[in-house]
């Protein structure tokens, strides 16, 4: 699984809610899942509150959110949200479920949930997000197709292939005019590719963090020695 290039708030917040869902599959007892899948709702939730007023243009949906939402649905013209079917009835569902860990004292009991609640919650988030987007005539943001976290995650651990470099034509390693673009991994810089003195590394710079099969946190360019690009990358997991 490649990594997760993180882009928006919302994003963040999207893939942390993945992240602590798989905490709650791989936790060792009711205790650690219990915290993880309560952790996953509130999470998901600000994912979606969030993702409503992009969708919506409207910056305060969250304080109210379904008067909020209804009335930032009505000031766009658009028809009004059926909240007693489908995707938003699940969504008032999932809203009573976080008020109880966030709002109300819920009974012991409850605050050992299955990791189950943290899938269904993902879930509905996730066509609730894309519902209103839809609905909003607004393009569905990529993020919300991911589906996976590491969890637990060790060190990147850098294989011989994720350092592999490219040396293009025209040039060498020991070009002292060359173009080098390197990565840095867990706090150490890797070469990528070398190319001739002039190379547009633009596209090659996208290319490359797009494709890179570790989570990096930066991307530096060299013409000869002088360092003519740093881009920060937000990647889960680059420490």
């Amino acid at each position: 699984m490649n990594p997760i290039l993180v882009e928006s708030t919302y994003c963040h917040l999207w893939t942390d809610a993945l992240h602590v869902r798989q905490l709650s599959r791989e936790a060792p007892n009711r205790w650690d899942r219990g915290t993880y899948v309560r952790l996953c709702v509130v999470l998901a939730w600000t994912a979606l509150e969030i993702a409503c007023q992009e969708a919506l243009n409207a910056p305060d949906i969250g304080y109210s959110f379904k008067a909020n939402l209804d009335r930032a649905v009505a000031d766009k013209s658009l028809n009004p949200l059926d909240w007693s079917q489908g995707v938003w009835q699940e969504v008032r569902r999932i809203q009573e479920l976080r008020k109880s860990y966030v709002h109300k004292f819920a009974s012991l009991a409850d605050m050992f949930p299955e990791s189950s609640v943290a899938d269904d919650v993902i879930a509905v988030v996730r066509a609730a997000i894309g519902s209103i987007f839809d609905h909003a005539s607004v393009t569905r943001p990529d993020w919300i197709d991911f589906d996976q976290s590491r969890g637990w995650a060790g060190r990147s651990g850098i294989s011989d292939s994720a350092t592999a470099t490219l040396i293009s034509a025209g040039t060498s390693l020991d070009d002292p005019t060359a173009v080098r673009i390197c990565f840095v991994a867990d706090g150490a810089e890797h070469l990528s590719s070398v190319h001739p003195q002039g190379f547009s590394y633009g596209s090659e710079v996208d290319r490359l963090v797009r494709a890179v099969s570790i989570p990096i946190s930066a991307v530096w360019v060299y013409e000869g020695k002088t360092l003519a690009r740093e881009l920060l990358v937000h990647m889960r997991g680059n420490g």
